[in-house]
């Protein structure tokens, strides 16, 4: 049990961050020279196609903004806007990261389709998305947070009463990895100033957080 906290512990120190690589470093990467989409992946530093930079892949960039498009280098960009038909040919990776919270419902829908038509049988699907958290709609393009279990749901299992049918039920879940962020725990007190004032002194003693879940990132693997 004392083992098991730990590593939770470890776990939520490790991913309490915004940086994207400890959610990179997580993913089982294919051999060298498969081709691999990263969907929406953006434009700067924190980026999967760089972190991928000079390991041996086959990279495409689709991306629906200009200006990121042409920061892009060391990579094929293309001009994609989800949920269109993807223009590539069956892939062995499919990175999709923060993108899902800009799609309507429907879209996701079309979109998690057209990703399951050019994966290969075999390859690997990593999505990253936010949760709902306090600073979820400081974003206006973000339009709906997504929860595991609707992945999950459309792309694992049998249908359970879903409004729309099963995309594929040929989906396994490798790994699930949550983000999060952590807060002074400040909310805590009592009704009396002297408790309240002890507790304050204690969370800034002991840096006592809060650890709250804001995000995910999904892992999973397409049966042959």
């Amino acid at each position: 049990m004392l083992k098991n906290s730990l590593k939770e512990f470890q776990e939520k120190k490790r991913h309490t961050t915004m940086s994207r690589k400890p959610f990179y470093d997580i993913i089982d990467l294919p051999e060298k020279g498969s081709k691999i989409l990263d969907i929406g992946g953006g434009g700067g530093e924190n980026t999967f196609y760089k972190y991928l930079e000079n390991k041996g892949y086959d990279v495409y960039c689709l991306d629906d903004n200009d200006a990121t498009l042409n920061k892009i280098k060391n990579a094929k960009a293309i001009k994609y806007h989800a949920p269109n038909t993807i223009p590539i040919d069956q892939v062995d990776l499919i990175h999709c990261g923060h993108l899902i919270e800009h799609l309507q419902p429907q879209d996701l829908y079309d979109f998690l389709k057209q990703i399951d038509k050019v994966l290969k049988p075999g390859g690997t699907l990593v999505i990253s998305a936010p949760m709902l958290w306090n600073s979820f709609y400081s974003d206006l393009s973000h339009i709906k947070p997504y929860n595991p279990s609707v992945i999950r749901k459309y792309l694992c299992c049998a249908n359970e009463c879903l409004t729309r049918d099963n995309i594929s039920r040929n989906y396994t879940e490798e790994k699930l990895i949550f983000r999060y962020t952590d807060q002074d725990e400040t909310v805590l007190g009592s009704e009396f100033f002297p408790v309240d004032f002890i507790i304050k002194l204690l969370t800034k003693i002991f840096k006592i957080k809060r650890y709250r879940k804001n995000g995910y990132t999904m892992i999973l693997k397409k049966n042959k």
